[in-house]
């Protein structure tokens, strides 16, 4: 009897279980390329063996997926939201044309990948969309960035208490080598951290807000990531996490509760992290062999708090960007369409360090201009959602108010990063977001004609 109900649970979800377990063998398939394949006939090891097997995975599964959907007639590339299609149109010119553009020019063609990896994406996301399963491809984002922050995270911790002499992770991560030999050849940047941070602290942040009591793990995890937010010292990072705060505040305090309880979400909320931030370097000064005798041997200045930040020469505000950001302008020859996937490292060897910039360097100004409708499309939405509908944190609205939260932070970030414009951790985020929202603001749409009629 048990037997038969599992194999009957399974039979009625087999739909989602493929759904989830493709999704999940895109995300596992992070940092990958078409060099990651070849490297398995030339120097065989376990590392090596693992990164061939995350490439290879998505491609294999796919093929299969791809049966199944033309079998069962579901191999589909729209969706019932006009304005969705519309966007989700303009993205595929967009990567279509940085794939074209990329043979063409004779750069990387390692990078074809991203664009296979991109379309599997967004195949699984409009099945997904069609089938309602919106709430599952957040819930494997979710896993996913929580593994990632549990490894990424906890050797960060250790290498600021035991190896790092300074009171900050500022670019201290990825000097420490021999951390990453086992996990990977490319090393997050403090302020990459940083982010998966920030994205974990918002839902946890609303979910202290807006429920009675909550379980000591959201405690922990909120604390522990609010933390390392501070320690990363990523300027637009700790500004988000305090505008962030700023705005629980004001949510707070307009929630209509008591008196009492504004004060006690404000202390657990605001205050808290503050103080486990600040006694975290105290006990670094005050007990760390490494800082003690880095402190007696450093010849420079130290700010208020003994911490030293290495600064960019010329452009300290934007640590070298703009000068980035006008070579890739001037170099630029294709104009219209760009020179293909990665085309900032093409043209000046590194990244673009700005969403629109990047798009410039890889898909031209067409690039620019689709991407330009996704961010308006994503915060007309958010205006919608927030003033229209005047949707409000509660218990019942915590994943539209993180998506909000989290979509605007992403395309705040890039200002200052490439993020979401190319395949990668804030791509799949970003978009398992977007179809989430246009879900959520259709059926509000739909909700309220049906009220006012």
């Amino acid at each position: 009897m048990i037997k038969s109900f599992f194999l009957k649970k399974i039979k009625n979800n087999s739909l989602k279980i493929f759904l989830i377990f493709f999704l999940s063998l895109v995300w596992s398939a992070i940092g990958t390329d078409f060099n990651t394949f070849k490297l398995i006939f030339s120097n065989i090891n376990f590392e090596i063996l693992v990164d061939a097997l995350r490439f290879f995975f998505p491609y294999f599964s796919y093929f299969f997926f791809f049966i199944y959907l033309i079998l069962y007639k579901r191999l589909n590339f729209l969706t019932k939201n006009k304005y969705l299609n519309f966007i989700l149109l303009g993205l595929l010119i967009n990567f279509l044309i940085q794939s074209i553009s990329l043979v063409v020019v004779g750069s990387n063609l390692n990078y074809l990948h991203f664009f296979f990896l991109i379309l599997f994406s967004f195949i699984i996301l409009i099945d997904a969309y069609n089938l309602n399963y919106e709430n599952e491809v957040l819930i494997i984002a979710g896993i996913f960035i929580l593994f990632y922050s549990a490894v990424y995270s906890v050797i960060a911790y250790h290498s600021f208490i035991f190896k790092t002499p300074h009171l900050n992770l500022y670019g201290n991560i990825q000097n420490i080598e021999s951390y990453w030999e086992i996990i990977s050849d490319n090393s997050p940047r403090s302020s990459g951290l940083s982010r998966i941070a920030l994205i974990i602290t918002v839902p946890l942040m609303l979910i202290i807000l807006t429920a009675n009591r909550s379980a000591i793990v959201i405690f922990f995890l909120y604390y522990f990531h609010t933390n390392i937010v501070l320690l990363a010292q990523s300027r637009i990072n700790t500004s988000v996490f305090y505008f962030f705060l700023t705005s629980i505040l004001i949510f707070a305090i307009f929630s209509g509760k008591s008196f009492k309880t504004i004060i006690k979400k404000i202390i657990l909320i605001i205050i808290f992290p503050i103080l486990i931030h600040q006694g975290t370097i105290h006990v670094k000064k005050e007990y760390s062999k490494s800082y003690s005798e880095f402190r007696s041997n450093f010849q420079g200045e130290l700010d208020e708090t003994g911490a030293v930040r290495i600064k960019h020469p010329t452009s300290p505000l934007t640590s070298g960007r703009l000068e980035d950001w006008k070579k890739i302008i001037e170099k630029n020859n294709n104009l219209i369409f760009g020179n293909g996937f990665m085309g900032d490292r093409f043209l000046i060897n590194q990244s673009a360090s700005n969403i629109l910039i990047y798009n410039y360097a890889s898909g031209g100004i067409i690039s620019v201009v689709i991407f330009i409708f996704l961010i308006l499309r994503s915060i007309f939405i958010f205006a919608k959602v927030l003033f229209v509908y005047k949707i409000l944190p509660n218990k019942n609205n915590l994943l539209i108010m993180s998506t909000i939260f989290i979509q605007s932070y992403l395309i705040l970030r890039g200002v200052a990063e490439s993020t979401f414009a190319i395949f990668g951790i804030d791509f799949l985020i970003f978009f398992s977001l977007y179809f989430f929202s246009e879900k959520y603001y259709s059926k509000a749409r739909l909700a309220k004609k049906s009220f006012t009629k």
